[in-house]
């Protein structure tokens, strides 16, 4: 449970990064 939290939170993360650049 933690690691596919932590995975989906990575995930989230460079999602917002991708935003943040374009």
């Amino acid at each position: 449970m933690i690691f596919h939290y932590e995975r989906a939170k990575t995930k989230w993360f460079f999602k917002r990064l991708n935003d943040a650049i374009y």
